[in-house]
């Protein structure tokens, strides 16, 4: 058996596992834009994501945003 990553990221993986064909690809696709990305564009791209996390509805059910 493989060493298990830390929980974060075990909970990130499960949600990921969770999502749709496209919406997994469309995540990989912004992940890879985002890793090959200068500093300055990555904190831009966290202050646009926060932005948007910020006014989305608060739910329990992660689901319920779809």
């Amino acid at each position: 058996m493989f060493p298990l990553p830390p929980v974060s990221v075990v909970l990130l993986l499960e949600q990921f596992a969770d999502l749709a064909m496209v919406e997994q690809s469309t995540f990989l696709d912004t992940l890879n834009i985002y890793l090959y990305t200068s500093p300055q564009q990555r904190r831009r791209m966290r202050e646009a994501w926060r932005e948007t996390a910020e006014v989305l509805p608060v739910t329990e059910d992660p689901d319920a945003v779809r």
